[in-house]
């Protein structure tokens, strides 16, 4: 596995302390360097005109990859707001860029979430569409070598998201081969442990339905997440002692999925730990222990 990291689970260090911290694990091969991330985004202006060119500098001298996030903070796709439409689409574009110029080949995207709350409507998916077709001209136009890779997204008892629903995930990738796929475990835990289900749309992206998921967009699947969702988050650290359902969901798509090859980034919400540095350590020891059960 090529195991990273996310720059959005660092987000409150600085730059320069997150890549010391990057140079003190060897381990760590890859870096989600999240166009949302605080140290990005706060840095000052005369700073921030240099900071990709900064970034991708350090990573190279590291020897580590790098892939992204499309915007995802303070946006949404299917915003009802024109002046929202117009400011998502505003932004993703410039974190295509933004990928571009860090020497991001893979580039994960999310779906956004439904302004009536408890459903996802046909209008919800005709301004979905229109955004995904306006960022697949843009790369076009822009002859970027990229990838957008949309990423599954949680069950919720609070919004609706289009993409924890299975049929329209399939539906997109159907419509545009040019697309790749993100699979969030957490999320397809937490989706799996929702008491509520979705209202409109039965079949999700849950345990059950990942394996022939996996199967059926083999080629199409470029990154995996990794953590498992606990009483208080999303995004907790994995359990790897004995038959856990993080590793048994992860063993199920074994066959599918070449993990050797995959881009494999540990979330782990830093709330879990003390420092930072002992959610590096914690990750370290979780990716080494992984590697071995899945001989």
């Amino acid at each position: 596995m090529k195991i990273g990291v996310s720059s959005m689970f660092f987000g409150d260090m600085d730059m320069a302390e997150f890549f010391d911290m990057l140079s003190g694990n060897p381990g760590v091969k890859l870096v989600d360097l999240w166009y949302d991330t605080p140290f990005y985004l706060l840095e000052d202006d005369a700073r921030r005109k240099d900071i990709v060119a900064i970034a991708r500098k350090r990573l190279l001298e590291l020897g580590v990859e790098v892939v992204t996030h499309a915007t995802a903070f303070d946006v949404n796709p299917i915003a009802y707001s024109p002046a929202a439409q117009r400011l998502t689409l505003d932004e993703s574009k410039k974190s295509l860029v933004f990928a571009n110029q860090a020497g991001a080949r893979l580039v994960t995207l999310h779906g956004g979430f439904s302004s009536f709350i408890d459903r996802v409507s046909r209008f919800d998916l005709v301004l979905l569409e229109r955004f995904i077709n306006e960022l697949i001209e843009y790369i076009k136009d822009q002859k970027l070598d990229i990838m957008l890779c949309i990423e599954n997204d949680a069950a919720s008892d609070t919004m609706s998201r289009p993409f924890e629903a299975l049929n329209i995930l399939n539906d997109m990738l159907d419509k545009h081969p040019a697309l790749g796929c993100t699979v969030d475990l957490a999320h397809v835990l937490k989706t799996t442990i929702m008491e509520e289900t979705c209202r409109v749309r039965e079949q999700r992206l849950d345990c059950k339905h990942l394996p022939a998921f996996a199967k059926r967009y083999a080629d199409r699947i470029k990154v995996l997440h990794f953590s498992s969702p606990t009483k208080y988050r999303t995004h907790g650290r994995v359990d790897l002692s004995g038959s856990s359902i993080f590793f048994d969901t992860l063993q199920s798509i074994k066959q599918s999925v070449d993990l050797d090859k995959m881009a494999c980034i540990f979330e782990y919400a830093l709330e879990d730990f003390d420092s930072p540095a002992t959610a590096m350590a914690a990750i370290a020891a979780d990716a080494s222990t992984l590697a071995k059960k899945l001989r």
